[in-house]
């Protein structure tokens, strides 16, 4: 399934978190980016579910956890760790 969950645009960009991961559009360019990500392990999709850029850093909220994109090898980098998932797919982060 290719259900669009949110979009962000930043910059010229547009960022499409869908149920096949994410996509960003740029100069008339559509291009997927999951390398790095972990699927879900019941739908075997790559569900992103927000994105969000701070500080020149594009982050990656998805069923799994959260993500930073290393912009110079476009992968995703885990930072989930202290974030528990909970049963309904919320993050539950612990300070």
């Amino acid at each position: 399934s290719q259900e669009v969950n949110s979009i962000t645009i930043d910059d010229g960009k547009i960022y499409l978190c869908t149920n096949d991961g994410l996509w960003i559009k740029e100069n008339n360019e559509l291009k997927r980016f999951n390398t790095g990500l972990e699927p879900n392990i019941e739908t075997g999709n790559y569900e992103s579910l927000y994105a969000t850029k701070i500080n020149e850093n594009l982050y990656l909220g998805t069923s799994n956890g959260v993500y930073r994109l290393n912009s110079k090898n476009n992968t995703w980098i885990d930072i989930s760790n202290g974030i528990e998932r909970l049963p309904n797919k919320a993050l539950n982060v612990k300070h």
